[in-house]
């Protein structure tokens, strides 16, 4: 995603740069809300909603890489080149996935559904704070 943004931000930086932060916050929002709603849920929709597979697998790995187009744009209008960069993301983003994966799954068994909760309201309040305040 990063290289991504890079590539569309060499291209089209000055017309959407006004706007990308609010498109990274309603899919932020939208996946935060998800989160909430499914939580409420039953147990057997659990069972058929696994995250780790299929097309919900995919939305939510565009809907949380988001914030890494944005970036991808912010380095192309610093004139900055992606290489370097894009490697870091990649290695960092696959080791902090792992330990998100082994460790949700850790926390799912212990808290259930409130995890689920908390996990939405963090997207929903995180990415609203950093976009509203510019934390």
């Amino acid at each position: 995603m990063p290289v991504i943004g890079w590539l569309i931000g060499k291209t089209l930086a000055s017309y959407i740069e006004r706007w990308d932060h609010w498109i990274a916050f309603g899919l932020l929002f939208y996946v935060g809300s998800k989160m909430i709603y499914e939580s409420f849920r039953g147990r057997d929709s659990l069972a058929l909603a696994d995250p780790t597979r299929g097309s919900r697998l995919v939305t939510l790995s565009i809907a949380s890489s988001i914030d890494a187009l944005a970036i991808g744009l912010s380095l192309a209008v610093l004139g900055v080149e992606m290489v370097e960069p894009a490697v870091y993301i990649g290695v960092i983003t696959m080791i902090l996935t792992l330990v998100g994966m082994r460790l949700g799954r850790r926390l799912g068994r212990l808290f259930g559904r409130r995890i689920e909760k908390a996990g939405g309201l963090v997207l929903i309040l995180g990415s609203g704070l950093r976009y509203w305040f510019n934390i």
